[in-house]
């Protein structure tokens, strides 16, 4: 039964790294988009301010 459960586990802690990775990937795109919106308000606000 343990045996088993370990043979089980392998393949699930795999799976565990790679949505890991996924994740990662997927904040630090989310990372650079809300930096993008940041940038394109501050330029907003700015371009309101100078007009």
């Amino acid at each position: 039964m343990y045996v088993f459960l370990f043979n089980y586990s392998v393949p699930w802690q795999q799976k565990l790294k790679l949505l890991e990775k996924l994740e990662l990937r997927l904040v630090k795109y989310v990372f650079r988009v809300t930096d993008l919106v940041i940038l394109i308000k501050m330029i907003i606000i700015l371009i309101l301010l100078y007009y």
